[in-house]
């Protein structure tokens, strides 16, 4: 009994303590992987408990710490053979947020389409200057990596461009959690991306 006592009184100590401990790890790191274990944890409790909103919000979250790791590994020798599955794991986060816009069913509002658009767009500047910085080093399988990074940052673009129509959309119906101004601006700055990509 005193063991259980014992371990049931430690245990989370020690969970919370690796948990903490491994949220500034990048890929390649001992942690990581208790890293992205624990935002496993965190989507599924989130999903349990929380709305499309809330999970949608995670999600960009966890778009953002992706694309953050890719531009801390890039150019670093003894990481960036990892750049592959970070980029690949960014790509699915994105395909996340993709797929809860395309199923907004009403729930998201408008400023949380506003954050996903300004997130994304963040995201492709991430990538944009993590490819820079790539090619510049002249690493390893530059092709195949600076391929994978244009394709998320593609990607990151589209879920941006629906961000907008989902801000517009929500607008019209009278949602008022961003302004009339909020929107132009938004509309105006994804008609220049979509040009700037032709």
């Amino acid at each position: 009994a005193a063991i259980f006592v014992i371990i049931s009184l430690v245990a989370p100590s020690l969970y919370y303590g690796t948990v903490k401990a491994s949220e500034s790890s990048l890929p390649g790191d001992g942690l990581y992987g208790a890293k992205r274990y624990a935002e496993k944890i965190q989507v599924t409790l989130i999903g349990l408990v929380g709305d499309n909103k809330s999970v949608t919000k995670f999600h960009v979250e966890l778009a953002m710490r992706r694309a953050d790791e890719t531009r801390q590994i890039v150019n670093d020798p003894r990481k960036v053979s990892n750049v592959a599955s970070t980029v690949a794991d960014l790509r699915s986060e994105i395909v996340t947020i993709g797929d809860k816009l395309n199923q907004n069913d009403g729930v998201l509002a408008a400023d949380v389409a506003k954050d996903i658009k300004y997130n994304t767009d963040q995201i492709k500047e991430v990538l944009q200057n993590a490819k820079d910085n790539m090619l510049s080093a002249s690493v390893d399988g530059t092709d195949t990596l600076a391929s994978d990074m244009k394709s998320a940052k593609d990607l990151a673009q589209d879920v941006s461009t629906k961000a907008v129509e989902v801000m517009v959309t929500k607008h019209l119906e009278g949602d008022t959690s961003v302004s009339k101004d909020e929107v132009k601006e938004a509309i105006n700055s994804m008609v220049k991306n979509n040009i700037d990509n032709l």
